[in-house]
């Protein structure tokens, strides 16, 4: 009777092992990451299947973008994002499926190897067009095959081959908006550039990688090509042709394991895991290390606002704005905002007690009521005298941004004549974002062939189809990208109707 229990017992640790490889050796124990024009970075926790959603200009904690579970997948194990706005490829390996979704998150389309002609498995890598058109995908897989992978209705098949190569493992691949292909081949320690359908452009020379694992390039004048090496523990940099320019990241990195690069200043991030702790770190255009992220997926949701003292919006990061009544006010010194606002965008709750002419702020522990004609506030039962004084205007509670951060814990900094806040604050590791471009794009741009308006002399819902109609004259060369950092800019300068 031992016997055969002992006989089963081995048998079914056996049928264990045999079901294992499948569900945990699929799923890369890794990070992968994305990125697009407006700001937005992506970071995936192959582990958890979870997509995180960070600012790619200050490391500002967003929130969770996507997971396994709230998409229904096995496993998530690579990203890819159509910086131009058209889709986020989402590669899973263990269901060998790709998933396209918008982004909102909303699933555009998904396909998996039981399509004819495709039949792929073992995948390690996804790569989405960066045209703005995701209707071409490239899929690298460990045992050295490449797909071509399109929309539902469209046809797919294998990445054709020049005739004397061969791959190793594809754990990297990128594809840049006119279509070429860069291909990290780990096995053969080179980065190799093709057409879109697999024609050999060119090879990096030997000896210089050890094992890439992934590559990008950047889509500015430059066109340089940024390579994660496990073997050297480094970045390493290629021009265009990919003849070796220069490496980084000595002694910042120890086990790169990603890159990607910064849409709009030509840098890039790399991420790396650590004890069991995500790294990200970011690098200007010619490898200067500028942070670390520590914990990146450890991070509370933060959120983030604007606002220019000549504007009557408050811009949140997520794209929503709140008017306001009152722009931002200078005096004696300290910048003054409306109180209801910037607390209820930050999660707050704001209640206003006419009989005790008192504004009540709480959110979780953090409970503080203001009394305006009094000039104090109390906070766990303790009074205190608010310096500077706060006051009301249009019947607006007007508080100075100097007490946010004392008293409840909002960073509130100004940068270039633009008051930012952020909630949960600044961490050691983030960084103020520069102000917004638009006023850039709009004073360059629109000022070539005309005179630009004053923002203000026109209500801010007439901007944008000016704007638009601006884009659509022929001799236009504003993106629709430009268009709308210049709408925005416009539409928070524009008066109130």
């Amino acid at each position: 009777m031992k016997k055969v229990v002992c006989y089963l017992f081995v048998l079914l640790l056996f049928i264990g092992i045999s079901v294992i490889p499948r569900s945990v050796s699929s799923i890369r124990q890794g990070v992968s990451l994305g990125v697009d024009k407006y700001k937005d970075l992506y970071l995936l926790d192959h582990s958890s299947g979870v997509i995180h959603h960070i600012d790619s200009e200050t490391g500002i904690y967003l929130g969770e973008f996507h997971s396994t579970e709230t998409i229904e997948a096995e496993s998530f194990t690579d990203i890819s994002v159509c910086s131009c706005g058209g889709g986020i490829g989402l590669l899973d390996s263990v269901g060998d499926t790709i998933w396209v979704v918008d982004f909102t998150g909303q699933l555009l389309w998904k396909k998996d190897n039981t399509i004819p002609n495709l039949g792929f498995n073992d995948s390690l890598s996804l790569a989405i067009c960066q045209d703005s058109n995701y209707e071409h995908l490239i899929l690298g897989t460990q045992n050295g095959n490449a797909y071509h992978v399109s929309p539902p209705g469209e046809p797919d098949g294998e990445f054709t081959k020049y005739p004397d190569i061969s791959y190793g493992r594809i754990s990297g691949v990128y594809m840049d908006f006119i279509k070429q292909v860069f291909i990290a081949d780990t096995d053969n320690s080179r980065i190799v550039k093709t057409d879109e359908w697999g024609r050999v452009i060119a090879q990096c020379q030997q000896g210089i990688l050890d094992k890439p694992v992934d590559v990008a390039t950047t889509e500015d004048s430059n066109r340089r090509v940024w390579v994660a090496d496990r073997g050297t523990g480094k970045l390493h940099i290629f021009d265009r042709y990919l003849d070796h320019l220069f490496d980084c990241g000595d002694s910042v990195l120890t086990d790169p394991l990603t890159v990607i690069c910064d849409y709009l200043d030509g840098g890039c991030y790399t991420a790396e895991i650590l004890d069991s702790c995500v790294y990200l770190h970011k690098f200007d255009k010619d490898g200067v290390h500028l942070f670390t992220l520590t914990g990146a997926t450890r991070l509370p949701e933060q959120i983030l606002l604007s606002a220019n003292p000549n504007s009557y919006v408050l811009d949140n990061r997520s794209g929503e704005n709140q008017p306001l009544k009152n722009k931002p006010t200078l005096k004696d010194g300290r910048y003054f905002i409306e109180a209801r606002p910037v607390f209820e965008s930050m999660g707050f709750s704001v209640k206003w007690d006419e009989s005790e002419r008192s504004a009540t702020i709480a959110k979780d522990d953090i409970n503080i009521a203001i009394f305006p004609d009094k000039q104090a506030m109390v906070a766990d039962g303790e009074s205190r005298c608010i310096n500077p004084p706060v006051f009301i205007s249009r019947a607006k509670l007007q508080i100075p941004i100097d007490i946010l951060e004392e008293c409840f814990q909002i960073t509130a900094k100004i940068n270039s004549n633009t008051i930012f806040f952020i909630h949960p604050p600044l961490t050691d590791s983030q960084q103020l974002p520069e102000p917004d471009i638009g006023k850039h794009l709009f004073e360059e741009t629109c000022g070539q062939c005309h005179t630009h308006p004053a923002p203000e002399t026109k209500a801010r819902d007439e901007w944008p189809p000016i704007v638009e109609r601006m884009r659509m004259k022929g001799e236009s060369d504003i993106s629709e990208a430009d268009a709308e950092k210049i709408s925005r800019f416009l539409w928070g300068q524009g008066y109130p109707e």
